[in-house]
């Protein structure tokens, strides 16, 4: 005699997440080049996140020492007191952590 086996649930699936991608850093500059004293806004209000976890903080690097660290949407004004060629970065990071970077140089007389 064969017994039939015993049903079994049907498989479910679990949803998964949604992936999670790092944010896109976008930097402009007032100005890129001009006698010193410079002064240069580094804006990074263009730079975008679209997953679930919004971008939460942004770091300007100047290039010559100085560092400041904003909220998203923000602008940093800087002014540059000896001549060079700086390289200015931002980092635009999100919620999980995930980070990237955009640059522009200023060319300081």
């Amino acid at each position: 005699m064969i017994v039939p086996a015993s049903p079994t649930s049907a498989p479910t699936s679990t949803p998964s997440a949604a992936p999670d991608y790092a944010p896109v850093a976008v930097l402009g500059l007032t100005v890129t080049s001009g006698p010193a004293p410079l002064t240069v806004t580094a804006d990074a209000s263009g730079s975008s996140d679209t997953d679930q976890t919004p971008i939460t903080q942004l770091i300007f690097n100047f290039g010559d020492g100085t560092i400041v660290t904003t909220n998203p949407g923000g602008t940093v004004t800087h002014t540059y007191a000896v001549p060079g060629t700086y390289t200015v970065a931002v980092a635009v990071i999100d919620a999980a952590h995930l980070s990237s970077t955009a640059t522009a140089d200023v060319t300081v007389s």
